[in-house]
């Protein structure tokens, strides 16, 4: 093991699938000749089944028959080098049946030649005696071998067609990069490609945990969610009410790596022209706050495309922070290192930026963004959070640790317990969850995209949804549905070539509930995505629009 060279054979590769491709095709076609000459022949000697030469293993029984000997050398005829002298016995025994010579039937356990001797067994006019009473085929034994052989055709065009409407079923199009930054919003899109590619070849930091969030006021007051961007993501003397002043948008990713517990954050945004502030570097107290060895330093970057990157870099023993902007869009991307193990990683990602298409690197990424559906017209996005195959992965382990152990101590109900498992039917490789907002009038849209490895699976799923009607309203008992503080629709919907379901939902005049319910949801399934869309204090009518951009690709 020590002298296999992996690169040689990752170089070798090419040249080995191409001899492999060659190598099938020819095979291919010995095996229709042999064939095709293998029904001529059973139709030369009046053998009523003279197709079965086209069906692997089947025509070897086909050729026991010819030669007049017992089936059970099927058993020996398809063992590895015993077959060659087998097939040379054959060939031994039919050779005389047509008047050829046994030692050209012998040739017939001959690799490659032997594809040809039925062929030539099958030419010439000697042929042994019809039996009494018998009459002779009207069809000869060349036209009788085009016709099996045009069946043959046929069968394997229907397979063909059939493998490539499965292959259609099963694929999965992975968005080019321009695709997937066509769905955000183009300020905010120009922020996906600033973040930096880890070419470490040992242990690269890839992004995870990305975040999106958009600033439409740009009000400091304005909420940056609950969910949004954490203190811990940016350096300590940034506050995150802070941004909404100096950005549009918020663009959050944590970069890990598999052998480190290091985690370091980037966050990019899109600039405001007008903003009240900038990416000033930190007040005297604040640096004294990060301890007495801090260290600021200005910092010029020039991508290798060319681009210009200024700023300002903090350092501390056990930390790193960078705050750059790039001048011609607007755009700043600020890396953060709060422990000394992020450290490597942060100098990494700063001398990294600018050096690829940033997310859109990542087909997880491109997945993610590009089965968004467009913004909803007058609105602007407000929240975007990508969950990718890694995170669901994650969510999946923890969730069946949580559930084994409420198993164990019989907390779960056995029903209950059989639909969760049935529900994993529908976990989906990947989620991306927005949410859009208009100032006047005051809307607020949601959608929900989940991707699956193929359109095979994103069906299953949506089945699988259907199955589980019984616990959605809609399907469920009449005596509950009339408990429920609000009234309801549900019915199946089509949307071009894509199905699902609408539902719409409204509080009771009855109720006072805390949470007034009001509102429709669609949801489809198109190839391997299956997308909900929202809107609050509406109806799903008012969503088929929307829905009809999403399913024609505007």
């Amino acid at each position: 093991m020590e002298n296999f060279d992996v690169p040689m054979l990752m170089n070798s590769l090419p040249l080995i699938m191409n001899i492999g491709k060659w190598l099938g095709i020819s095979l291919g076609l010995l095996y229709i000749v042999a064939a095709f000459g293998i029904s001529m022949l059973a139709a030369r000697l009046r053998h009523p089944h003279a197709w079965i030469a086209w069906i692997p293993v089947a025509n070897l029984y086909l050729l026991c028959r010819l030669a007049k000997v017992s089936p059970l050398f099927i058993l020996f005829a398809i063992v590895p080098v015993l077959n060659l002298f087998i097939l040379a016995y054959l060939g031994t025994c039919i050779a005389p049946r047509v008047g050829k010579s046994a030692v050209l039937g012998a040739i017939l356990g001959f690799p490659i030649l032997g594809a040809f001797i039925p062929l030539l067994l099958a030419t010439g006019n000697n042929i042994e005696p019809l039996p009494e009473g018998a009459k002779a085929p009207s069809t000869s034994p060349i036209v009788y071998a085009l016709i099996n052989a045009g069946v043959a055709a046929g069968l394997i065009i229907l397979a063909g067609v059939g493998i490539k409407m499965a292959n259609k079923m099963t694929e999965r199009v992975t968005p080019t990069a321009e695709q997937a930054a066509a769905t955000l919003p183009k300020r905010m899109a120009g922020t996906l490609t600033e973040f930096p590619i880890d070419t470490n070849t040992d242990d690269p930091a890839r992004p995870v945990n990305v975040m999106t969030v958009g600033f439409a006021s740009g009000n400091a007051a304005e909420s940056v969610s609950p969910v949004g961007l954490q203190s811990s993501q940016l350096p300590p003397w940034i506050d995150p009410s802070s941004l909404p002043t100096m950005a549009e948008s918020a663009m959050s990713a944590d970069y890990h790596s598999d052998k480190s517990s290091a985690q370091v954050s980037v966050v990019t945004l899109a600039m405001r022209d007008n903003a009240t502030s900038t990416l000033t570097p930190p007040s005297q107290t604040a640096l004294n706050e990060l301890g007495q060895n801090t260290k600021v330093s200005g910092v010029e970057l020039q991508s290798a495309s060319g681009v210009k990157y200024q700023g300002y870099h903090v350092s501390t023993p056990t930390s790193s922070y960078y705050a750059l902007q790039q001048a011609e869009n607007q755009t700043a991307i600020i890396i953060s290192a709060n422990d000394a193990a992020g450290v490597e990683i942060a100098e990494r990602l700063a001398s990294n930026i600018g050096n690829g298409n940033g997310l859109l690197e990542f087909e997880q990424y491109r997945n993610s963004f590009g089965q968004m559906p467009s913004t909803p017209t007058g609105s602007s996005m407000a929240f975007l959070k990508s969950f990718t195959e890694d995170d669901i992965a994650l969510m999946v382990r923890q969730f069946d640790q949580g559930l084994n152990q409420a198993r164990a101590e019989g907390e779960v109900d056995p029903q209950i317990a059989s639909l969760i498992d049935m529900a994993r039917a529908i976990v989906p490789s990947n989620v991306s969850v927005a949410y859009y907002t208009t100032s006047s009038p005051q809307k607020l849209y949601g959608a929900a995209v989940a991707g699956y490895s193929s359109s095979t699976i994103s069906w299953t799923a949506l089945q699988t949804l259907g199955v589980l009607q019984s616990v959605i309203p809609g399907q469920i008992p009449a005596e509950i549905a009339a408990d429920l503080p609000f009234d309801y629709t549900l019915n199946p919907i089509q949307v071009g070539e894509a199905s699902g379901y609408i539902f719409d939902a409204k509080s009771k005049e009855s109720t006072n509930a805390e949470f007034p319910v009001h509102g429709g949801v669609i949801l489809l399934r198109q190839g391997a995505s299956i997308v909900l869309l929202g809107e609050a204090g509406s109806t799903s009518e008012a969503l088929l629009s929307w829905a009809e951009n999403y399913v024609s690709g505007n």
